[in-house]
């Protein structure tokens, strides 16, 4: 089959295994006849390896053209041995030049210099007359550094970080000019400058020392963790500067200690769930000693005490904090440590990754605008002003700042009914992202304690199901707070339902609620926090908590879809096996699946050298250095990274005579007389630009001698058509297929041809270039003996030998 590194398969006319036999091991050339258009006919030259006894299908080849050539009028092919097996073949030189060896050899037995063989490097004058100059860059890092109908085959990636065909971290543009390219259209993949958190308000590693401007008093300090009296070795940032605060940091604190590490002013305000979490170890002597966390909403005037603690441990534990009664623009926070002068000391309170955050409402209801959420209620429940009444139902809401003291609850005012089963439902709402998802809210319980019940679902299918994380039977008359943490129920189809149930006797206030809040990150873009272990960055990368560029499995099929380049897979990977990059899914692929079992990190981390290295001993699969060659498209073959965009997809061949290949490797047909290609003669070229002409850009003036020729012929998708160019004889030059017309070009075209130029619409602009050699003129060559590397003609050997087929020249 046809495929994308995969070397085209041809079956060899005349291959049967009752006729054909060999050496198991052993190749030899084959050539297929693919088809004749215009005199010039499209051949495959490849080789068949034997295998089991008989030569295989004709493979690891390339399409060439030819002129057809006929043999000597008034002559046929003699023979001095029986001849081997041929078929008519025009595109098999064996088939037309028998090659004869007598029993006992040839000599040359002449003093005339032999024939010269031509060799060098292509450019440099010593190619045989006639050939074209291919005009390729290898190793490729683009499709620009490929022509004649070819394509990148795995691409060379420049000083990168990593290669451009495996995920891995942002790349920075320059490195290389795919990547360039490719971060032009989404800037997403390479880093452009250090993203910030989105809901980060205040953090301190401590990494910098006190650039943070934190006030010490008394013991308190700012230095590398240090083991001694049972302080902590080790900070809790994964930077490896060991960097903390501390009282005493590696000794003991005083006696009669009281002072305090205060920070500096921090603008709190806004709205959102703010948390503020912290790392803490805490060796206080005996439980006599104390530490307190304390905050202040007014510069540090007065204080409000929110953590206390005695505590003798020899571990960091993880605090955290919600600071929604405490926003302010003059919010400031204090550690504080108190010891009494009778005992002794011991090592103190070390304090490591501050970080307040201002978690978003992912949804947010005080009801102050009635129902305008769209909450379904079932039976009694209603939306309104509260009303105290005689059944001990509140008589105000909840929220702050509020004036309207709406609340949502249950017959408002008034007693509930007896066997009641209602309900309240939230919309279906999208909380998908990452981290912690909390529901916040207020509940006022006043129900018949032990017989009505007020139960509280989550759903994550939008109803389907339900899941109960609240229940109460509580007979209450006041306002209380209620959290959940519904990280499990992520969804984009979440719904929310409060839900009471009554018996047949005694009736009460029953429930009201307001203030109901779910917080939690959604992680869609860049600046977001995340958490490496989801995948919520939509293609970004979670590094540092952060939702931010990244090399992602999205960039990659850009190097495709921009650069024309095509990529290695292994299956259905984020990238290959034998490349390092991000981590692999272990359903991906067999062998990514056999690795991760041996080292889950390759699949949860990163997918580094040692994961390459068991490709090998593992997977029994070779890891070779990346090609990075041009390679030619089959027969049918098309460009990959055009499927489904409904446009052609042009490129040009080397012409052949007066004949130029022009070939669709798109996944359209190019419709007859809508398109051109330009022949430039004499143009100097490289890779990507022939006199000003420069593929995917906008293209200047070209030369005044340079000629139109029309794609006259429809050409369908993985079709070639050679065309004769209707503007006179095509000699040496560049070929340029549907360029991009400036205002410089456009004008030189309508002062030519009195018309407008207007290029289709391709799904890729690369490979439209093909140049050549300039002196002497283009011709097509006699059918040529290949080799892996270069094409060259066989210099042939005469041979006049006269006998006597009636024997009457033998002695008796």
């Amino acid at each position: 089959g046809s495929g994308i590194g995969d070397g085209h398969k041809v079956q060899q006319p005349g291959d049967d295994a009752g006729v054909v036999q060999c050496e198991d091991g052993t190749t030899k050339a084959c050539f297929v006849y693919l088809g004749e258009h215009n005199g010039v006919l499209s051949c495959y030259e490849g080789v068949q390896l034997c295998e089991d006894g008989r030569y295989g299908p004709c493979e690891e080849g390339i399409v060439v053209k030819r002129l057809r050539t006929s043999g000597p009028a008034g002559m046929r092919v003699m023979s001095l041995s029986d001849a081997g097996a041929c078929e008519d073949n025009p595109c098999d030189p064996s088939c037309q030049v028998f090659d004869e060896e007598p029993d006992g050899g040839l000599s040359l037995e002449s003093e005339t210099q032999g024939p010269t063989w031509q060799t060098g490097p292509s450019g440099d004058g010593n190619w045989p007359t006639g050939w074209a100059d291919r005009g390729i860059v290898e190793p490729c890092k683009s499709n620009n550094d490929c022509q004649h109908d070819q394509y990148c085959f795995e691409p060379e990636t420049g000083p990168c970080a990593h290669s451009k065909c495996a995920t891995g971290g942002a790349l920075v543009p320059s490195c290389d000019s795919c990547v360039e390219a490719v971060c032009d259209v989404m800037p997403t993949c390479c880093a452009q400058g250090t993203a910030t958190p989105t809901g980060l308000v205040f953090e301190d590693t401590f990494s910098a020392g006190n650039a943070k401007g934190w006030t010490l008093a008394g013991d308190w300090e700012i230095d590398t963790a240090k083991a001694g009296f049972n302080d902590p070795s080790v900070d809790t940032t994964p930077t490896g500067d060991e960097q903390l605060a501390g009282t005493t940091v590696g000794g003991k604190y005083s006696k009669s200690h009281n002072a305090a590490m205060t920070s500096p002013i921090i603008d709190t305000s806004g709205s959102g769930r703010l948390v503020l979490t912290l790392r803490s170890w805490e060796r206080f002597y005996d439980g006599d000693d104390d530490g307190y966390l304390d905050v202040s909403t007014d510069g540090g005037s007065s204080w409000s005490q929110i953590y206390a603690t005695s505590a003798k441990a020899n571990e960091w534990k993880s605090l955290s904090f919600d600071l929604g009664s405490y926003r302010s623009t003059q919010f400031r926070m204090r550690f504080r440590l108190v010891s009494n002068g009778d005992n002794d000391a011991d090592g103190g309170w070390s304090i490591d990754d501050v970080t307040i955050t201002n978690i978003p409402f992912l949804f947010a209801e005080t009801f102050s605008g009635l129902n305008s959420q769209g909450w379904t209620l079932q039976g009694e429940g209603e939306i309104g002003a509260a009303v105290a009444g005689s059944y001990d139902d509140p008589g105000d809401d909840t929220t702050s700042g509020s004036t309207d003291k709406r609340l949502a609850g249950t017959d408002i005012g008034e007693r509930y009914e007896d066997n009641r089963d209602e309900s309240m439902t939230t919309p279906t709402l999208d909380v998908a992202g990452v981290g912690p998802l909390t529901l916040t809210l207020r509940s006022w319980e006043q129900l018949e304690s032990g017989y009505d019940t007020g139960r509280i679902y989550v759903s994550s299918n939008n109803g389907t199901s339900w899941t109960q994380i609240y229940s109460t039977s509580a007979e209450s008359s006041s306002w209380k707070s209620l959290s959940f943490d519904i990280s499990a129920h992520r969804s984009t189809q979440f719904k929310l339902r409060f839900r009471l149930m009554t018996d047949g006797s005694v009736r009460n206030g029953g429930w009201s609620l307001d203030d109901i809040f779910i917080a939690g990150f959604a992680c869609r873009g860049v600046g977001d926090v995340c958490d490496a272990s989801h995948s919520c960055c939509q293609g970004l990368s979670c590094s540092g908590g952060v939702c931010g560029p990244a090399w992602s499995a999205g960039c990659i099929d850009k190097v495709g879809e921009v650069c024309g380049s095509y990529c290695p897979q292994t299956g259905d990977c984020d990238h290959a096996v034998c490349l390092e990059g991000g981590p692999l899914d272990s359903s991906c692929d067999t062998c990514a699946a056999q690795i991760c079992a041996l080292d889950p990190k390759c699949c949860t981390d990163e997918w580094d050298a040692y994961c390459v290295a068991k490709v090998g001993p593992v997977c029994n699969q070779t890891c070779a250095p990346l090609q990075a060659d041009c390679r030619p498209f089959n027969p049918g073959e098309v460009n990959p990274y055009c499927s489904e965009t409904g446009k052609p997809d042009l490129t040009a061949g080397v012409p052949c005579g007066n004949t130029v290949p022009i070939c669709n490797r798109g996944d359209a047909t190019l419709p007859a007389n809508t398109a051109y290609f330009f022949f430039i003669p004499g143009a100097s070229a490289d890779s990507e630009n022939i006199d000003g002409f420069t593929e995917c850009e906008v293209a200047e003036a070209p030369p005044t001698a340079s000629k139109r020729c029309a794609i006259y012929e429809a050409i369908p998708a993985g079709e070639c058509r050679n065309l004769v160019c209707d503007s006179g004889t095509i000699n040496a030059g560049g070929i340029a297929v549907n360029p991009i017309p400036g205002t410089g070009f456009s004008g030189w075209y309508s002062g030519k041809y009195g018309e407008a130029y207007t290029p289709v619409a391709e799904c890729n602009c690369q490979n439209n270039w093909t140049w050549f050699k300039k002196s002497p003129a283009i011709a097509c060559g006699e059918p040529s003996c290949l080799s892996t590397t270069v094409e060259a003609k066989i210099p042939t050997v005469n041979m006049f030998i006269a006998f006597d087929k009636s024997g009457s020249m033998c002695a008796p």
